[in-house]
């Protein structure tokens, strides 16, 4: 298998003509073609379809976007419903208590396929965007939680996933993921599947039974750059990012139309998870 580390499309800074930027300010006004936010990548798509040309380098997009002075920036949160007395005056009540710290499971790499939880608020997430110097973005955004929970396994050999929503997690739930993940990944005799898997509490073997064809190996915690899996996340996030999203019906819907983009976009996920040190091949005892 021949990898790839990166490509030069020969487009250089000189692309960026005056009239090709005054274009770029009008175009940020309205969102990109798939609705998520601005990146530096999306920019230079963009540049590319006006000057006619297959690719333009993420660098060049970046570069376009600090020319019409835009920098990136943390939107301030505003909520949309100013909170009735009552809800302010219990807010202030439970604020004067602090709320007990939270250890943070930190990820660890994966062999094969690979695991990992995330959990989404239905209001806005604050992720940076690209914006005006000197004026920060404004996201909505209704504080009040609610959960729901993403199980990825991906592959970044071959950059096949499965994707999987839940309300929660907990020993049995994982143990019917790892039973349905088994049998729509087709592992077993003739595929043996290595997952590698970071140490919280309902991952453990213990007590854990494990379908045939898939081989469990935990890491040491605190080594998250050797998570790959780890950069998917932004993109499941995408559709969410800077928004406010009004219940969890809607959260759920949104955030499984984007796992199955995901899906059906292997080549995406081997740009993001095919790391330069990572095996192409793993062949277990």
């Amino acid at each position: 298998m021949r990898w790839v580390i990166c490509r030069r499309n020969g487009a250089s800074a000189t692309i960026l003509k005056p009239e090709l930027l005054d274009k770029l300010r009008d175009r940020l006004r309205e969102p990109p073609p798939d609705g998520g936010l601005w990146s530096s990548r999306k920019v230079a798509n963009w540049m590319a379809g006006e000057l006619g040309l297959a690719s333009v380098a993420p660098q060049r997009g970046w570069e376009a976007l600090k020319a019409i002075g835009f920098s990136i920036q943390t939107p301030r949160p505003k909520n949309p419903k100013s909170a009735t007395p009552e809800e302010a005056a219990a807010f202030k009540k439970s604020s004067r208590t602090p709320s007990p710290r939270k250890r943070r499971n930190i990820p660890a790499s994966q062999s094969g396929l690979r695991h990992r939880r995330a959990s989404h608020r239905p209001e806005a997430d604050h992720a940076p965007r690209v914006a005006p110097v000197g004026e920060c973005p404004i996201a909505h955004g209704h504080h009040r939680f609610d959960w729901l929970y993403v199980t990825g396994f991906a592959s970044p050999a071959t950059g096949e996933t499965f994707w999987y929503l839940s309300n929660g997690v907990s020993k049995p739930l994982f143990e019917a993921l790892l039973e349905t993940f088994a049998r729509e990944a087709e592992a077993g005799l003739g595929r043996i599947i290595l997952l590698v898997l970071d140490n919280a509490g309902w991952l453990g073997a213990a007590g854990l039974k494990i379908p045939d064809g898939l081989r469990l190996v935990y890491l040491p915690p605190y080594s998250p750059e050797l998570q790959p899996a780890e950069t998917l996340w932004v993109l499941v996030d995408e559709p969410i990012f800077n928004k406010h999203i009004a219940t969890i019906e809607d959260l759920e819907e949104k955030i499984a139309n984007q796992c199955i983009t995901l899906a059906e976009n292997p080549e995406q996920i081997q740009t993001r998870t095919g790391f330069h040190w990572w095996p192409k091949r793993i062949v277990p005892n």
